[in-house]
């Protein structure tokens, strides 16, 4: 446990009897973390404010991937590749805490997780996952790091799938996807054909929803009843074997609601629960990164309430 004298990072076990750590920051900000799927279900600016949504019903068994807060996805988004399980195996995987520290303005706990036999199976592939937690008094920033450390390269998709908690979808509406083209998994375009445009420049959900958005903006700000609430800001680069980066110019930011059938089909989501929360999740998932040997990939997010 790290710890200052208003600070905390505690190492504890949660709903399942799976281990979590709880992040604690002197200004009141609180962060909750499982090490299953490094999945952060929790992230409160006040103690009486939450901003992620968890499902009421989500599965804490230590095998499920949880339904809500932060979920990894890595190394595939969706199930292109059939053997392996949709959103690939991050976000079910037991994670090991490897590092936590504070200071006067932040409170860190760092995950890592490494190729296995299990992963290998799936996926032939050495790798090195680290993940960076950094709470301060006004945001939450996620850090996740993926290194090639093998001798050929491979491909990969990452997306942090962050559930934001509001308190009406039908009130709510997103400003930074306009005008950036998007790929609309409800209605997929025929081969060649040109992406459509976002033409609206606060974007509502009104049905389900599942867009891939190329962004540019870096920036998504989540607005209820015409207030902002909370602004998603995101950036990734790729980091050679030599420490210097470059950034990815146009990372994607998906928008994702289930609505009323999706929701009421699955079984670790409440019937109604489309309600009350909206996906806005930073990524690499249009298409497949390539990654040389000894190169790195890091896609960071802070999630700011307003």
């Amino acid at each position: 446990m790290a710890s200052s004298p208003a600070h905390t990072v505690l190492r504890d076990i949660g709903l399942g009897g799976l281990p979590r750590v709880l992040l604690k920051h002197k200004a009141g900000a609180s962060a909750e973390v499982y090490n299953f799927g490094a999945t952060i279900t929790s992230y409160k600016p006040t103690p009486e404010r939450e901003v992620l949504f968890v499902s009421k019903k989500a599965v804490f068994d230590g095998k499920k991937a949880i339904r809500g807060g932060v979920p990894l996805v890595f190394p595939q988004f969706g199930q292109p590749k059939k053997e392996m399980a949709q959103h690939g195996f991050a976000r079910s995987s037991h994670w090991e805490l490897s590092d936590t520290a504070v200071t006067d303005d932040v409170v860190r706990a760092v995950f890592h997780l490494s190729d296995s036999e299990a992963t290998r199976a799936l996926w032939g592939f050495p790798f090195l996952l680290s993940y960076t937690l950094s709470l301060t008094a006004g945001a939450l920033t996620t850090s996740l790091r993926i290194e090639n450390k093998g001798d050929r390269p491979f491909e990969a998709q990452a997306l942090l799938h962050t559930y934001l908690r509001v308190g009406d979808i039908k009130k709510v509406s997103l400003h930074g996807y306009h005008p950036h083209p998007f790929l609309d998994k409800m209605d997929m375009p025929k081969e060649g054909e040109v992406l459509p445009v976002e033409v609206r420049e606060m974007v509502e959900v009104g049905e389900e929803t599942d867009r891939v958005y190329e962004t540019g903006a870096n920036e998504v700000s989540v607005m209820e009843g015409g207030r902002e609430r909370v602004r998603v800001e995101y950036t990734a680069c790729t980091v050679a074997k030599d420490g210097s980066d470059e950034p990815f110019p146009k990372p994607d930011c998906v928008l994702w609601n289930p609505w009323v059938e999706k929701s009421k089909a699955m079984a670790d989501f409440g019937d109604e629960e489309w309600r009350e929360m909206v996906c806005v999740e930073p990524g690499i998932v249009k298409s497949f990164n390539v990654l040389p040997p000894g190169h790195a990939f890091v896609l960071e997010q802070t999630i700011r309430p307003v």
